[in-house]
């Protein structure tokens, strides 16, 4: 990547106006994956011999396509048998308690305690978290590479299934040790001096160096050897060149991808590549192929007076095709070349607070790492991110740039002393991020990811090119149209067609106007009435929920486009 191209991106900026500092649609989108889909919390005893509050998803209702929600989040398995398996791993009579603890979006949580005080957790996938056999048996193959090889904390598995054809349970699932400790934000929040948080920040430093220091052959996920189609268990696990641990060697490989964007909405019946592949390129364009794939193949338009059909010309099958062609051809030329930044790494999928467990007791330090559901191995420069569980928000001290540590405000000394109060444990929230932040600075692959402009115009491309059906492809014809005014000025050899036609400028500035017109709509109307993503809400103020709603409705400008909070929406999960 020449060094004209590299400034020519850090003064690009966001296709649609900003908030903040972040695009438009990087805000919509994640309102399409917003935190109701993380594990909420509920408890259901099993003392009654109907599972169905077990089987069903019971932590909150939805205001859009409950039907469909509740559907992707219900699983039937056999609860004595599961019961009567987990007795045999920790030598019980019996099992005297089931409780449901958690449940999201991908998956349900079980605490089963037993007549000699022992305890465990049981956790079965749901059909939304990922593809059959392969979702399972990724995840714990992943988990016990992470605990036996890069020595992170992570519960012990101790059975499991991923074919729910084969086992009495009747479905997929994990039995694994139950971690002590508490969430980390509830140890983060108890801080009173700056000495206690070092050991959070040495374990979060020490977890993220674990995944940068073991490059691996190829990008994809990761299996244990005999889960991998036969003609991969020959490839090497590690790097060319990297002498990793003989153990991991022997017993993983890295095989098919598991996330979404090659499974989601009818994806998993077809027959596209899904990995591993051998560079980054590669995965990219495998990326886009899938999309096409699933376009022509498997999306349907919507019929005449659907709300949600569009103009021929947004809904033609081709014009999206069409730009994932000008997409595949620009990769290329958007591809680091330097092999710090490609080289394929693990990294957890998401480091929220409630999937980080810290002791109770001096040192707090992590006890453990939890949900490696979906982990992927992908090039370091699309992995690095800063943990969010340790991106506070900041309401009476000013956050720093740079190597700064926060300090107090000015005026410290005429607050009252609650205010005070909420100073110190800022501060100690603060200089725990900048702490964090700083160590892992240090590290190469770290600091020149997050050094890079191309990090941030690959995860805008990342995000879109899966997203024109639903979202609606001026969006991302705006990015390529950006990105190809640059690569003109950056690459003498570049010669590739424009990525809007000079004849098509005008049709596609309308178009991409009134695309951002009804997003901005629809983010507005979002944070009006808390949507939560797809209208997750508690049980207990879903009437109240759905009078707002339909309030919100009536006073709908119809002119702006369908509205967007009704049965039907456009979604990653139901497909077109």
């Amino acid at each position: 990547m020449s060094n004209v191209l590299m400034r020519s991106f850090s003064v690009s900026k966001g296709i649609l106006s900003t908030r903040g500092g972040t695009s438009l649609f990087h805000t919509f989108r994640c309102l399409q994956s917003n935190p109701y889909m993380a594990i909420q919390s509920r408890t259901y005893s099993c003392l009654a011999v109907d599972y169905e509050q077990f089987y069903n998803y019971t932590s909150g209702r939805f205001l859009i396509n409950e039907e469909q929600q509740r559907a992707l989040r219900r699983t039937v398995f056999n609860v004595p048998e599961l019961k009567q398996l987990a007795c045999e791993i920790v030598g019980a009579e019996s099992c005297t308690s089931m409780e449901k603890v958690a449940e999201g979006a991908f998956a349900k949580i079980f605490l089963l305690t037993f007549d000699n005080s022992k305890s465990l957790i049981a956790r079965i996938p749901s059909t939304r978290g990922g593809p059959p056999h392969f979702t399972t048996a990724s995840e714990v193959a992943t988990m016990e590479y992470a605990r036996e090889i890069l020595e992170i904390p992570v519960p012990k598995v101790l059975a499991w299934s991923s074919r729910a054809s084969s086992t009495a349970v009747a479905a997929e699932f994990i039995l694994m040790e139950l971690v002590e400790g508490v969430t980390v934000d509830q140890r983060t929040e108890t801080l009173e001096v700056p000495t206690e948080a070092k050991a959070l920040m040495e374990d979060v430093v020490d977890l993220h160096s674990k995944f940068l220091q073991a490059p691996l052959s190829q990008i994809g996920s990761i299996y244990y050897k005999e889960d991998v189609p036969e003609a991969l268990r020959d490839r090497p696990f590690y790097a060319d060149g990297y002498d990793g641990d003989e153990r991991a060697s022997q017993r993983f490989r890295v095989g098919p991808m598991v996330t979404r964007e090659f499974w989601s909405a009818d994806k998993a019946s077809l027959d596209v590549d899904r990995g591993p592949w051998p560079d980054m390129q590669s995965y990219l364009i495998a990326i886009a192929r899938s999309q096409q794939a699933w376009l022509r193949n498997c999306v349907v338009r919507r019929p005449e007076g659907d709300p949600f059909r569009r103009s021929d010309a947004e809904d033609s099958i081709e014009a999206h095709c069409a730009i994932l062609d000008i997409f595949v051809k620009m990769v290329p030329y958007v591809t680091p070349h330097d092999y710090i930044l490609t080289s394929p790494i693990m990294w957890h999928p998401d480091l929220n607070p409630r999937n980080i467990m810290a002791r109770e007791a001096l040192p707090y330090g992590i006890s453990g790492i939890l949900d490696w559901q979906n982990t992927r191995v992908a090039p370091v420069i699309l992995q690095c991110e800063f943990p969010s569980s340790f991106t506070f928000r900041y309401n009476y001290i000013d956050y720093p740039l740079g190597s700064d540590i926060p300090s107090r405000p000015t005026d410290y000394n005429t607050l009252p002393l609650t205010q005070k109060k909420a100073v110190h444990q800022e501060l100690l929230g603060g200089k725990l991020q900048k702490g964090i932040e700083l160590s892992l600075n240090e590290k190469v692959p770290y600091q020149l990811t997050m050094e890079s402009p191309l990090r941030k115009v690959l995860v805008e491309l990342m995000d879109e090119v899966v997203d024109t059906w639903f979202i609606g492809f001026p969006v991302f014809r705006e990015t390529l149209r950006n990105l190809d005014r640059r690569l003109r000025k950056s690459f003498p050899e570049y010669d590739l067609p424009p990525a809007v036609a000079e004849e098509d400028l005008e049709e596609h500035q309308k178009m991409l106007a009134a695309l951002e017109a009804y997003i901005t709509a629809w983010v507005d109307l979002d944070e009006k009435l808390d949507m939560q993503g797809e209208g997750w809400v508690r049980a207990n103020e879903y009437e109240e929920r759905k009078k707002r709603l339909d309030e919100a409705r009536a006073e709908w400008d119809s002119s702006k486009g369908p509205f967007p909070f009704q049965d039907g929406v456009w979604s990653r999960d139901f497909g077109c």
